[in-house]
């Protein structure tokens, strides 16, 4: 080390299994190039190895009070409660005050949740920043200052106007389904998060009726993705299709209610209350958008209540393949990466139950796609 050979002296201690000592001799000078040796030879060395280099790294990381580092390695290990400790070891001074609130909001974009002790100073400013409360806000925020906040739509992106043998999508009326369900797709993903565009919102255009069948729900799902965050406002403006007399539309509302809250956690459990009526109803259609819709809705949360509630429309008789493949995955998805035993037990069970044809079945995939989702960055 004091050599500047640091690189020679983590493949010794690799090598002789004793990175233990780098703790002792790394000093001010030398541990940001250690740490970013050591991250670095993780993608190359088999497991268990690739945790020890890891958890040594976060370990000189803590040393020298390097919190957002360690934060990083902590939430790579994918370790709740050594995550929780990391960001605990911040308490203290006015500085490192910031330092948490920087902390949660690394958390919250990684969509990890901790639970504060109420009697911690500031629980109630983290706490929101962990649900990403502000999400929605900040966003439009940084949209107004970059002077981005102005809808567009497909032809944006498509640049018809450059092509003399196409019309421009505004003039003429796409004749194809398949288009029309393609450009809904294009006006979300180009409007996601701004709470308006100039297709869906514009009620003259009908756009919605332009398309067919589960073209119809996924369109009106959509919706859900333009007002992503928002789950005050944006809840708002979905709830008039859930009163629709069209079930697709109904389903993609449903749909359309769960990707707004994805991400955002909310007291109220706007997304639980209206889904939780619609997950044994008798048309299939509007099944699929509730199970779906809470699956994006609580990703990763690993809620036992949102759990308790998913898996009775497994064992149910009225449930298609389909409807049991998307529970399973929606399952998965909330989920995922936690280890949850019932989950994984409850999942290879239906799968067990399934018939020799029914498992030919393409939607049969899903379930043991909702098996693997929960043990998803898990090492053993």
């Amino acid at each position: 080390m004091a050599h500047n050979a640091e690189t020679d002296a983590c493949d010794l201690l690799m090598e002789i299994d004793r990175l233990d000592y780098l703790l002792d001799v790394v000093e001010s000078s030398t541990y940001q190039r250690v740490c970013i040796y050591l991250t670095s030879c993780v993608s190359y060395v088999p497991e268990p190895d690739d945790m020890k280099l890891l958890k040594t790294s976060l370990e000189i990381y803590r040393k020298f009070e390097r919190h957002p580092e360690a934060m990083r390695i902590a939430i790579q290990l994918n370790d709740v409660e050594l995550i929780k400790d990391v960001f605990l070891s911040c308490r203290g001074s006015a500085e490192n005050k910031l330092m948490m609130k920087q902390l949660a909001f690394m958390l919250a974009r990684q969509q990890i949740f901790l639970e504060l002790d109420e009697d911690m100073e500031d629980n109630e400013e983290l706490t929101e920043i962990l649900s990403n409360t502000h999400l929605n806000n900040n966003f439009l925020a940084l949209a107004r200052e970059l002077d981005i906040m102005e809808p567009k739509i497909p032809d944006d992106i498509y640049k018809t106007q450059l092509e003399s043998h196409r019309s421009s999508f505004g003039n003429v009326a796409v004749d194809s389904a398949r288009q029309n369900l393609a450009s809904s797709f294009v006006n979300a993903f180009l409007n996601a998060g701004f709470g308006a565009d100039k297709l869906l919102m514009d009620e003259k255009s009908k756009w919605i009726y332009k398309n067919k069948d589960m073209g119809i729900m996924s369109t009106t799902a959509s919706l859900g993705l333009i007002l992503i965050w928002d789950v005050d406002g944006g809840l708002t403006q979905i709830d008039k299709y859930l009163y629709s007399a069209e079930d697709y539309i109904k389903a993609g509302a449903l749909l359309a209610c769960g990707i707004v809250n994805s991400g955002v956690r909310n007291e109220c459990d706007p997304a639980l209350a209206l889904l939780s009526d619609y997950i044994l109803h008798q048309n299939n259609v509007m099944r699929i958008g509730a199970v779906v819709g809470l699956g994006l809705a609580y990703a990763g949360s690993n809620r036992e209540d949102v759990l308790s509630l998913l898996y009775p429309v497994l064992n149910d008789k009225s449930s298609t393949m389909e409807i049991i493949g998307q529970t399973a995955l929606a399952c998965g998805t909330i989920a995922a990466g936690s280890c949850n035993g019932e989950v994984s037990e409850i999942l290879i069970q239906a799968l067990m139950d399934r018939s020799e044809a029914q498992r030919k079945d393409t939607h049969c995939r899903f379930i043991a796609l909702g098996i693997g989702l929960t043990y998803l960055g898990r090492c053993w």
